[in-house]
């Protein structure tokens, strides 16, 4: 059995597995985790002491790592049609245009 989760209506969930989402929702969601936590991270840089900025700026760092396969499916689905579907699931992604 799976388990299920009820999101309020106009939220979309990334981790849904065997999902097809049309290509402006998977630019949307893919761009979603780099850029709000670095608008946050760079955010709190005004508001935090000098002796954090070390830390912050690993967890900037490695968010951008951990960001740079969904910035590469963002650039190429920049490439395709507007009809496209994406089907995440999991292991693979298709890609039907």
């Amino acid at each position: 059995m799976q388990a299920t989760q009820q999101l309020p209506a106009g939220y979309q969930e990334q981790s849904s597995l065997d999902a097809s989402r049309d290509k402006k929702t998977m630019v949307i969601l893919n761009l979603a985790g780099a850029l709000l936590i670095s608008l946050v991270g760079l955010l709190l840089v005004t508001f935090l002491p000098t002796a954090v900025f070390p830390y912050l700026f690993v967890a900037l760092v490695l968010n951008a790592a951990g960001s740079v396969g969904d910035l590469a499916m963002v650039g190429w689905l920049l490439f395709k049609p507007a009809h496209t579907l994406v089907r995440d699931t999991g292991p693979a992604i298709f890609i039907y245009y």
